[in-house]
């Protein structure tokens, strides 16, 4: 039987037995149509398989049944934390929307495992929840704000986030969930009626168009209303000893949301809560075989914390509430499966069940693993594929097979799509199922889908990018440099008011982005105000031109156009600037002249102990060792910043340069000739003991890692112990941990060459110690060294190899490492299983630093709290003590002695206790993978690198961190503090140090390169223009033979912009990305285009964010790309005229003229000179495409004459 008529044949329970998870959207779009009566829920495992399943269903087809989303809370069960607001306003929206439709519509419903589980309100309570009001309506300003209060909204000074509100004048600003967005209506009252109601930009507060009404929904399940307070007081008070000093129970009784309250939700509603499906009508149920185990590893953790909840409140007098019953709020796992069977239910199988359900098997396969299979017999993928695909045609015969490419990404697809015809196989992009046809003269469809290797039946193939290509890995950089040198150039957003730097005019206000329309060609314009209200306009493909200032400055006076004040200031700095250049690049010529040893790899030893790394290396810390390797083996000395979060590996990456030049140390003769070995301790010790058995050695290479404290020294002396285990080499440490005769014995075996890797604090840069042959040396933290250290350390740099580690390095570190002087490494990539820390700014709270403090407990963990200064903890010690007596609580400091210090980081490291109330001293060293969170007291007082690194003590495991910024509650907080903050809040997702590093460039300024002072350079120019008039002063100093050549064209080069006058549409549609910092972000990004490669990355990202490009963001990037082939040889414009397109020079100079008139005189005519001195190509473009076709042709032609 085929097996589209079994599908039609499902009309009960059923279990399809083999199907490939890729298969499961196209079954689910097939399937539904059998069931038109009832409504169709699908149960993911996931949040990404949520995503993954609704693009499919899209492309497949739903009997156009609209699709909606039900999300889990973002929390862990008992949290003291609520859920964002963007998943409590989804949540409700679509619940209302299920509660309020009409008898005869239906849905498809997309949840995930954990959503399913948990309880919600009745759909009866939430049926006349919303408010409808219309331009007109008969209500007061008063009425709104009282209603959007019981609600769950928040009332603010501005609105600008989902669930806020403000209220000015007659004016009501309310902001809710639009889509996955969030939008802003804005209410004009003329006394007590809607006069008018006008969509507004939530982050740039701008008005937009007019609507004529709206529908006011709940911003989370918990409606504060009369009957729900007294609800929740009641049930409250039956748990709660103390429920009159209870902060919680004091904010519901006053109609004020609390944090983390959504977990007390059935106390809200009289204990009676509803399952999703009492929402649903008739729902026939669609889930994969695994989602019941999910189920009860869910309903288990439920349970665990539940159970730690009762524990700590029978051994805790001070604890307020005993937990909510679980049961209350989550479904248990008997219950999920009893509703389930209650239904009809369809259960995706990847193998055979062994339930008494009714099995089907559709004969559905899973696509081979083409690539895979091409590595292994050496023949190319798509041959393969190709030869499958016949295989599968000449099976069928005569009858039509479909064959469909499914890609991940728009710039992917693109590629291939050229590729292809190589092969003989053309395609043809789709957008849904609907088009598909028929494979036919080798044309088959492609598409934008997610999906793993595919799958196939008897007439469809559905084949993945990962089957022909791959799984999919994170593209490595080409350069480095590049990295770090793009994150500068395209700067931090730009927000209107802010201060913006035009390279020709000087420093001036942005004040928006402006269409201008001409006819049926729009472009958009930035516009600058300038001292004196002066106005200037700039194309946004000049873009490139304007950069942000940096930090606000209220001192600082705006230019005037036409003035010479900014030329002054600009030629004062670049004079500066080229001092500093010349200096930079004396520092890195001195350094490639020096010679250096050269290390190579000794490949038996080292891959013996890469194999002892515990951990799997992701792909920019093998990226960074490898470059390391590179720079060990070249002769020269290696200057290099290994740059990565805290955490991410960057110690791996010192410990493996350690071992190459080590490695000299041992005789080679006397290495075994076994080279296997494993994580396993057996064969880890089969290791130690032949690397043990070498005979004598005599000591070639030392290596030194310096670290800023005792601690870090101390916790680096143990690892490197440990990975160097059985190797034979002195390892020694030398702090003021170590006694006075121990440190006089290691600083002589230092000077007699019998330490091979000597750990220290910046003890060892004294003139006291002594290397017999110092070859390499890490410094650690490198941020936390002062100027006189690093002084010591440039004398060391011409003469041994250099390696910096930090994850926030300071500004003028970074700058270096930017401009090339330095080598830079990234390490932008988490670890697997690696979580982000979850962030939390707030005043400070005992009730929530206590739940946040216990959770942790409970779940096995410890935890840091952090003060600025030693007499905070005089202060707060005693009342974390009364607030937690049941815990094991000390303290540190840098004024204790060093045996002191160690014993209690000794006993915190080995769970003898549970808190460690400490100052900024374990700011680095600590690596405590049980540690997850971390209360920063007075978190106002740390500066942005510091509240950084703290932060990066936690989450180092595969547990989410938690870390807490709480602020002095009895005082004001000040502008910077407060940006410091917003900036750590914001920067919350992983591998974003290199983020805070620039922010601190732009507060700070990068400083006096090469000196040891902070100086006022970029105040005059700010960050960006100063980093990009840097660079091109050393890259004009790198080529000073072509400058003596032809010097003017050459120094010119970088003081002008080609400008493009194609008569074409260049824009962003504010339709297409509505938020204006957004747009001016990815404005620079394409100013920034300069190859194929990030063509196709740019298009990639705005496809995959924003939906298809539209033709005048296409124009734009072609422009780009023009714009850099143009400037190169020096065309200073390029313009379309009536009678073709007309090409000026820059200064009138071409680099070859005599090429240059050779081509004019053979062209027939075709190409003339104008008596200024410009070129005229003769041409009559029909449109747009060939406008661009052609500029590119005459560019490309000019650029050849060039080479």
């Amino acid at each position: 039987m085929h097996y589209l008529t079994k599908i039609k044949n499902i009309k009960e329970s059923c279990s399809l037995n083999q199907t490939p998870d890729d298969a499961q959207g196209f079954l689910l779009s097939k399937i539904i149509p059998n069931f038109s009566h009832n409504d169709i829920l699908y149960i993911a495992k996931n949040d990404i398989d949520i995503t993954k399943i609704e693009q499919q269903i899209r492309f497949f087809g739903h009997n156009d049944l609209e699709i909606i989303i039900i999300p889990a809370w973002d929390c862990l069960p008992y949290d003291s934390t609520s859920p964002k607001p963007v998943i409590s306003s989804q949540r409700i929206k679509n619940l209302y929307k299920l509660a309020t439709r009409s008898q005869d519509k239906k849905f498809l419903i997309i949840t995930s495992i954990n959503a399913f589980i948990q309880k919600t309100v009745n759909p009866d309570q939430i049926k006349d929840l919303g408010l409808y009001l219309g331009v007109g309506s008969k209500i007061s300003i008063e009425q709104i704000a009282n209603f959007l209060i019981a609600k769950g909204y928040e009332r603010q000074a501005v609105a600008n986030d989902i669930g806020d509100f403000a209220v000015r004048g007659g004016i009501i600003d309310i902001v809710m969930q639009q889509a996955a967005d969030l939008i802003g209506y804005r209410l004009d009252f003329f006394g007590e009626e809607v006069e008018s109601i006008k969509i507004f930009d939530p982050l740039t507060q701008i008005s937009q168009e007019e609507v004529k009404n709206i529908e006011i929904l709940p911003a989370s399940e918990i409606i504060l209303n009369e009957k729900t307070i007294e609800s929740f007081r009641k049930y409250y008070r039956q748990t709660c000893s103390n429920w009159k000093d209870d902060q919680l129970y004091s904010a519901i009784s006053h109609n004020r949301s609390y944090l983390g309250m959504e977990h007390f939700l059935p106390y809200f509603y009289d204990n009676k809560l509803v399952s999703l499906l009492d929402y649903l009508k008739n729902p026939v149920i669609f889930y994969n075989n695994s989602i019941k185990n999910l189920a009860a590893e869910r309903d288990d953790l439920i349970q665990n914390y539940y159970q730690s909840r009762i524990f700590d409140n029978k051994h805790n007098k001070e604890l307020n509430s005993d937990p909510i019953d679980p049961n209350l709020l989550y479904k248990k796992f008997d219950e999920l499966d009893r509703e389930i069977k209650n239904h009809i239910n369809i259960e995706f199988n990847n193998f055979q069940s062994s339930d008494s359900i009714r099995n089907i098997d559709l004969e559905i396969k899973p696509i081979p693993d083409f690539a895979l299979a091409g590595r292994a017999n050496k023949k190319d993928p798509i041959e393969l594929f190709k030869d499958f695909t016949l295989a599968r045609i000449d099976e069928q015969k005569d009858a039509n097979i479909f064959v469909l490419l499914a890609f991940l990404s728009q710039g992917f697809c693109d590629r291939i799509s050229k590729i292809l015809p190589d092969y003989a196989i053309y395609s043809n992009q789709i957008e849904n199922l609907s088009q598909l046809k028929a494979i036919k003269n080798n044309k088959l469809d492609a598409t934008i889908l997610p999906c793993g290797f595919g799958f196939y039946t008897k007439d469809f193939l559905l084949i993945g990018e990962q089957a022909l290509f791959g799984e999919k890995k994170v593209r490595q950089q080409k350069s480095n440099k590049n990295i770090g040198q793009r994150l500068i150039e395209e700067g931090l957003a730009i927000n209107q008011g802010e201060l913006v730097v035009h390279r020709d005019h000087g420093i001036g206000k942005f004040d928006g982005i402006h269409t201008i329309e001409m006819g049926n060609i729009k472009n958009d314009m930035i516009k600058i105000i300038y001292g004196g209200d002066d106005t200037l306009f700039v194309p946004v493909d000049d873009i490139s031109i304007i950069s942000r200032y940096g930090a606000d400055n209220p001192l600082i006076n705006l230019d005037r156009l036409g003035a010479s004040a900014w030329k002054n200031r600009k030629d004062k700095v670049k004079k500066r600037i080229k001092i500093a250049a010349e200096e930079l690049l004396k520092i890195a010529a001195a350094r490639k002249l020096k010679k250096a040893p050269i290390f190579q790899v000794e490949q038996h030893f080292y891959d013996e102990f890469c194999r002892n790394f515990a951990f799997v290396e992701t792909d920019d810390q093998l990226q960074a060792i490898n470059e390391v390797e590179e720079d060990l083996s070249t002769g020269s000395p290696m200057d290099r910043l290994i740059c990565g979060d805290v955490g991410f590996g960057k110690t791996e990456v010192a410990m493996r340069a350690a071992a190459i030049v080590v490695s000299k140390n041992i005789s080679h003769e006397e290495l075994p000739n076994d080279n296997s070995c494993s994580k396993s301790g057996k064969e880890q010790s089969r290791f130690n003991d032949k690397i043990s058995n070498l005979g004598d050695k005599k000591s070639f290479c030392q290596v030194a890692i310096v670290t800023p404290t005792t601690l870090l020294c101390r916790q680096h002396y143990k690892n490197f112990k440990e990975r160097f285990a059985g190797t034979n080499l002195k390892i020694v440490q030398l702090s003021r941990l170590i006694k006075g005769s121990d440190a006089k014995k290691i600083r002589q075996e230092i000077e007699d060459g019998k330490a091979d890797i000597v750990i220290g604090t910046h003890a060892l840069l004294q003139n006291s110690i002594k290397f017999k042959n110092l070859s390499l040396v890490i410094i650690d933290e490198e941020q936390h060294f002062g100027v006189a250290q690093k002084e010591k350390l440039k004398k060391l740099r011409n003469e041994v190899h250099l390696l910096n580690l930090s994850a926030t390095p300071i500004p003028r570190t970074l700058q270096m490492s930017l401009t090339g002087v330095k080598d830079l490494s990234l390490i932008a990539t988490p670890p697997l299983d690696r979580l982000s820390v979850r962030n939390f700014v707030m005043p400070y709270n005992g009730s929530i630093a206590k739940e946040a403090i216990m959770r942790e407990f409970n779940r096995g963990g410890k935890i840091f709290f952090v003060v600025p200064r030693v007499r905070d903890l005089q202060e707060i010690e005693p009342k974390l003590k009364k607030l937690l007596p049941e815990l094991k609580i000390t303290h540190a400091h840098g004024q204790m002695t060093p045996t002191e210090l160690d014993d209690i980081m000794n006993d915190f490291s080995d769970g003898k206790t549970d808190l460690l109330l400490s100052t900024t001293i374990i700011e680095s060293g600590i690596d405590i993978s049980s540690a997850n969170t971390m209360i920063i007291y007075k978190a106002e007082m740390f500066g942005l690198s510091q509240l950084y690194q703290l932060r990066g003590r936690v989450g180092r495991g595969k547990l989410r961190g938690y870390c807490y910024f709480m602020l002095d509650k009895n005082k004001k907080l000040k502008a910077a503090a407060k940006k410091k903050l917003e900036v750590m809040q914001n920067l919350d997702s992983l591998g974003v140090g290199f983020n805070i590093a620039s922010h601190d460039m732009d507060i700070r300024g990068s400083g006096n390169l090469i000196g040891d002072e902070q100086s006022g350079h970029i105040r005059e120019t700010g960050v960006e223009l100063y980093q990009q008039m840097l660079l091109e002063a050393i890259d004009r100093l790198k080529n000073s033979s072509e400058i003596e050549q032809d010097q003017q064209l050459k120094i010119e080069e970088y003081d002008f912009s080609t400008q493009i006058k194609l008569g074409i549409s260049l824009l962003i549609p504010e339709d297409y990305i509505s938020d204006l910092a957004l747009r001016m972000s990815f404005y620079k990004k394409i100013a920034l285009i300069k190859s194929d490669e990030d063509h196709e990355n740019i298009s990639n990202e705005m496809n995959n964010r924003f939906g298809k490009l539209p033709q005048e963001i296409t124009n734009l990037i072609e422009v780009a790309k023009l714009k850099n082939i143009c400037r190169q040889i020096g065309i200073e414009k390029l313009e379309s005229k009536k009678d073709g397109l007309l090409v000026t020079f820059r200064n009138n100079k071409f680099k070859e003229p005599d090429k240059l008139l050779q081509m004019v005189f053979s062209s027939n005519s075709k190409i003339k000179i104008n008596p200024e001195q410009k070129l005229l190509f003769i041409c009559y473009p029909q449109n747009d495409g060939i406008k661009i076709q052609q500029s590119f042709a005459i560019a490309n032609k000019l650029k050849n004459l060039c080479q």
